[in-house]
């Protein structure tokens, strides 16, 4: 990933997503993003951080932004 597409996907995340994601589920706090170098090489995450200190990750390696915004909201869609 270049480091244009990751600041822009980072941004995505932290800022549009985050706001969408809070308006639409009042138990979300906000959605980050974190990315951390494993044995596999980079893992991207949304870290979905709920009201009460629970958070829940999603594995968001390699997706475009509209993917990133369907693994996102399937959280939402299974708990449902």
């Amino acid at each position: 990933m270049s480091e244009q597409a990751f600041e822009r996907k980072k941004d995505f995340v932290n800022h549009a997503l985050s706001r969408c994601v809070a308006a639409m589920y009042p138990n979300v706090c906000r959605v980050a993003y974190h990315i951390r170098d494993t044995d596999e090489g980079l893992r991207e995450t949304a870290m979905i951080h709920l009201a009460g200190g629970y958070s829940r990750r999603v594995d968001v390696t390699g997706l475009d932004l509209p993917a990133t915004l369907d693994a996102v909201l399937a959280v939402f869609r299974e708990a449902a």
